[in-house]
């Protein structure tokens, strides 16, 4: 009886809740989520109204312009509709319902109530570093492309020194990520300073081979030939990537191992097998 009086008084705080904070309803959340995320196919009711929930508590967040500036662009690279203050409302709303578990666990088994609370602080940090994780992930699409663009980049320039024209024709065969920053450094360009679009292309990806890139891009621009940086870069490039290959070996030992030892096995079949074969006939012509 006790348990079903916390779980009706819960439920009637939150319908409270809901009320006072103004809540949006729930088929109007499904819908601004559908058009917001078209990716998904069907929005849960439990994401809905989390999202209701974070547009509200949302508010009461305060983020410096620095860090609001920040994790814009981290969203916005990460491909997530949010604002940033939505974005940690609804971490710590995504927490909290964790966190409510331990009313019927205090009841039932109190030994769990610790194992709870690390579930939902584990997922809140989890939840807080999604976006960073997928800005990684695609800074890391980004620069295994790379190397491909170097070389096209080189090849270009024996033709025309043109870098806007060169973006455009690389953009039709660049990989989703890679269009994606492509499709807005060309906008810029055309709208603005070309060199300030490739400097902005820079500071989005942030990482040390589009930095290189970019430097070569921007001399090209001011009227060096550009050519040797670019041979240079798809070396070095060329290299980065095999590195990058030999460490992805090295962690998946034990299913290269499986084709070392096929490898082996048909070595020493193809060596012993014949001269098992000429042992056989010798000894049957001694019987």
């Amino acid at each position: 009886m006790e348990a079903l009086f916390i779980i009706f008084l819960s439920l009637g705080l939150f319908l409270i809740a809901l009320d006072l904070f103004r809540v949006p309803t729930l088929a109007a959340t499904k819908a601004v989520m559908n058009i917001t995320q078209p990716e998904e196919r069907h929005v849960f009711h439990m994401d809905a109204i989390i999202m209701a929930l974070s547009s509200q508590i949302s508010k009461l967040i305060r983020l410096s312009d620095k860090q609001n500036k920040e994790w814009k662009t981290t969203l916005q690279v990460a491909g997530i509709s949010m604002q940033p203050e939505t974005y940690f409302a609804r971490c710590a709303i995504k927490a909290l319902i964790k966190l409510l578990m331990l009313i019927p666990f205090s009841i039932l088994a109190p030994i769990m109530d610790l194992a709870v609370i690390v579930w939902a602080v584990t997922g809140l940090f989890g939840d807080i570093s999604e976006a960073q994780k997928k800005v990684k992930q695609r800074h890391n699409e980004i620069n295994r492309e790379l190397p491909r663009f170097v070389s096209t980049v080189e090849q270009e320039l024996n033709a025309s020194s043109n870098v806007l024209a060169i973006l455009e024709g690389y953009k039709a065969s660049a990989g989703d990520a890679f269009r994606y920053e492509l499709e807005i450094t060309i906008a810029d360009m055309k709208s603005g300073s070309q060199e300030q679009a490739l400097i902005h292309l820079e500071s989005r990806v942030n990482t040390t081979m589009m930095s290189q890139t970019v430097r070569g891009l921007l001399a090209v621009m001011r009227g060096d030939n550009g050519i040797m940086h670019f041979a240079m870069l798809a070396n070095d490039f060329k290299q980065q990537e095999q590195q990058q290959l030999k460490k992805i070996a090295i962690k998946r030992p034990d299913k290269l191992n499986i084709f070392n030892y096929i490898i082996v096995a048909g070595f020493l079949i193809t060596l012993i097998l014949p001269i098992a074969m000429y042992l056989m006939k010798l000894i049957n012509g001694m019987v």
